[in-house]
């Protein structure tokens, strides 16, 4: 797994968190309580928490997506290179068996 696919992942999982703590509150207080949470941990603390993560991720989301494309093209060029020495060695080893 690749840290694109992982903030992509963790990105998707923090939205739906808030989103969640957004439109379901009750629902998801039932739930702190249920995974005995203390009940001074309020909502709003949750709702800041996973927006915070989320803007996180998606910065983290951001900047490998941009690291990856720059990696990519640093592997092409290298190929390009060497597919052009490559040539220019077929050419040369053309050029001597004419000779």
């Amino acid at each position: 797994m690749n840290f694109t696919t992982f903030f992509f992942f963790l990105f998707i999982f923090s939205i739906s968190l808030c989103l969640s703590i957004t439109f379901f509150p009750t629902n998801i207080e039932n739930l702190i309580l249920l995974l005995n949470f203390s009940p001074k941990m309020n909502l709003t603390f949750f709702g800041l928490f996973s927006l915070t993560i989320s803007i996180l991720s998606y910065i983290g989301l951001v900047v490998s997506y941009y690291l990856e494309r720059k990696r990519e093209k640093a592997r092409i060029l290298k190929l390009q290179k060497e597919r052009k020495n490559i040539e220019k060695i077929h050419a040369e080893l053309e050029a001597l068996q004419k000779a």
